[in-house]
């Protein structure tokens, strides 16, 4: 080794001692001092985030364990089906002669006068309905296509007032009512804005459809079934009436209330379900939806 290396070396080792020199010196007083309220804090911080965490997910296990909670998430699951498709087939401007060419209140559908594919107001189980606007309401009424639907096969063609024998992929019901005054006999296409009705043999892949008028869709078009329901809550249920002829059907048990919201300048629906009263705890879930209506 020459004189420069040992030189390098001795250097090397000099600069070095101060650093081993501090890293075995401990930490003062008042560092320790300026430390610990600092500590103290993210301590107190860290355990009120976990307290808070703990909190919500006692209060989530209590809600997810509640029966209300579980109708209420199959009723938003029902709730999006419908309101999803809601106005699909039907024109912007509601008109209640693609349902009816008879003037008789008793020979139109229930849907045919409510004006408009979705709306909000009071009524229940009664037939009477008032309009909340875009005040809450606890009645919802709407008309939708229920997908996913059965493909035609050949086009169709069909003049107002006049039927035509449609042929389908697949036959669009088993029953064999054709009641105009059901929401089952009657079917809608998306994009063509008019109602088409089961006339004969509804339960076949080759059904005879009445129109109200002028018609022609194109091979591939998708025909859905209509559906016009109102919903609303009684003595802890939740009711839907389909207007099939089945009567009003309780759907959704364990449910104080439902409130609905149309916000239509938003074109926003809220559901605000409320449930768990009888255990002493009123509890809410709410959800929304835009729609094209």
């Amino acid at each position: 080794m020459n004189g420069l290396s040992i030189k390098l070396l001795f250097m090397k080792r000099v600069d070095l001692m101060p650093v081993l020199r501090w890293r075995k010196r401990g930490f003062s007083l008042v560092e320790l001092l300026i430390a610990l309220p600092l500590a103290v804090a993210l301590a107190g911080g860290a355990l009120r985030v976990m307290s808070s965490c703990l909190a919500s997910f006692e209060k989530s296990y209590v809600l997810a364990a509640h029966p209300g909670w579980q109708s209420a998430e199959r009723l938003f699951a029902f709730l999006d089906l419908h309101v999803r498709h809601c106005g699909i087939g039907l024109p912007s401007i509601w008109d209640r002669t693609l349902f009816t060419d008879r003037p008789e209140p008793a020979s139109q559908p229930p849907w045919a006068s409510w004006g408009r594919p979705l709306d909000v107001g009071e009524g229940g189980a009664s037939l009477a309905f008032a309009s909340t606007g875009t005040a809450p309401g606890r009645t919802l009424r709407l008309v939708a296509a229920v997908p996913p639907g059965v493909t035609l096969l050949k086009p169709l063609s069909a003049d107002a007032g006049t039927t035509q024998r449609a042929e389908l992929a697949s036959p669009v019901k088993s029953e064999t009512t054709n009641s105009p005054l059901s929401s089952s006999s009657w079917l809608v296409a998306a994009g063509w804005n008019i109602p088409l009705r089961l006339f004969s043999d509804v339960n076949q892949t080759m059904p005879v459809l009445a129109v109200r008028q002028d018609v022609t869709l194109p091979s591939g078009a998708r025909l859905c079934r209509l559906a016009a329901l109102k919903m609303w809550a009684q003595s802890g249920v939740v009711f839907v009436d389909f207007h099939d002829e089945s009567g009003a059907q309780p759907l959704f048990r364990h449910i104080d209330d439902v409130v609905f919201t149309l916000d239509t300048g938003r074109r926003l629906l809220r559901a605000k379900i409320i449930f768990g009263a009888e255990s002493g705890t009123q509890m809410e879930l709410e959800r929304s939806w835009h729609v094209a209506v």
